[in-house]
C-alpha cells in the first residue's frame, strides 16, 4: 500500500535523516518576516542557524518580492503595537486614579490613606511605560537602516530563484488558479478572498502584473520548477502558515 499511496503516511526515520542532512531549505516569506516579530535574542539565535546552513538555503523569486513588498508594513506594525499598548497602559492609569479619587477613602473613616498607595502606583506605571519605550525603541525602523535585512541579504546571497521572464511565463504559472482554487486544490486556495479587495487584489513589479491571491500558487510552481530537473532533489519548505490549504 505505501508504495501506491506514499502521501498518506510520515517519512521514515531514514526519509528524515536524509532530509535534515541534505535537503535544500526553502523559506516562506512569513519565517523570514516573522524575524520583525521575534524578541532580539530569539532573532538573533535564528540568524545565526541559517548562517550555519547558508549553502543549502534556496528562495523563490516570488518569496524574496514579497519579502521585500511587505517588510515596511510588518515594521511599521510592529512599532504600532508597541504605541498602541503605551496608550492603553496611560490610559488604564489615569482611569484608576480617577476612580480611586472619586470614591474619597479617606473620608470613609476607614484609616487608609490613599496618597502613598496612589504614588506606588504612578511609579509602577512609569517603570511599566519605560519598559514598553524601550521595547519600542528596540524595534527596526523604516526610516534608518535594515540591520535584519541585511543580515539576509549576507545570508541568501545569490541563492534565488529567476523571475518571470516575461507576463505571459506568469500568467502560464496561475492559468489553472481559479479552477483550482474554486475546487480547494491546495496550495493557496484560501487566499481567494484576496480578489475581493481592488486595492490589493493585484500588484506591478518589474513591468508585470501579480494577483495577489495566486502568491502561493506561484511560489509553490517556481519550487517545483526549480528542481523538477534535478535527479533525487529533496526540499525542506519551512512555513509558518497554518491554513489548511498548506496543511
Amino acid at each position: 500500500m505505501r508504495e501506491h499511496f506514499t502521501e498518506y503516511y510520515s517519512p521514515s526515520r531514514d526519509d528524515y535523516k536524509a532530509l535534515w542532512e541534505n535537503a535544500t531549505i526553502v523559506f516562506d516569506t512569513n519565517v523570514l518576516l516573522d524575524l520583525y516579530r521575534l524578541p532580539a535574542a530569539a532573532r538573533d539565535q535564528f540568524l545565526d542557524l541559517l548562517e550555519l546552513l547558508k549553502d543549502r538555503l534556496w528562495l523563490p523569486h516570488h518569496v524574496a518580492l514579497e519579502f521585500q513588498r511587505r517588510r515596511l508594513t510588518v515594521i511599521s506594525g510592529e512599532r504600532l503595537s508597541t504605541e498602541k499598548t503605551l496608550e492603553k497602559a496611560q490610559n488604564l492609569h489615569d482611569t484608576v486614579l480617577e476612580a480611586v479619587t472619586n470614591l474619597e477613602i479617606e473620608k470613609r473613616g476607614l484609616g487608609i490613606e490613599t496618597k502613598p498607595l496612589i504614588e506606588a502606583f504612578s511609579a509602577s506605571k512609569d517603570a511599566l511605560m519605560a519598559a514598553i519605550e524601550k521595547t519600542h525603541d528596540s524595534l527596526a525602523d523604516i526610516s534608518t537602516p535594515d540591520a535584519i535585512r541585511e543580515r539576509i541579504d549576507q545570508i541568501i546571497g545569490e541563492n534565488i530563484g529567476p523571475p518571470p521572464s516575461n507576463q505571459s511565463e506568469l500568467d502560464e504559472l496561475t492559468k489553472d488558479g481559479d479552477h483550482r482554487y474554486e475546487n480547494d486544490i491546495p496550495p493557496g486556495y484560501k487566499d481567494a478572498i484576496k480578489d475581493k479587495d481592488p486595492t490589493n487584489a493585484n500588484f506591478r513589479y518589474d513591468g508585470l502584473t501579480y494577483a495577489s491571491k495566486f502568491g502561493d500558487l506561484i511560489l509553490w510552481r517556481q519550487i517545483l520548477s526549480a528542481f523538477s530537473v534535478q535527479k533525487d532533489a529533496s526540499v525542506l519548505f519551512v512555513t509558518s502558515d497554518q491554513k489548511e490549504d498548506w496543511w
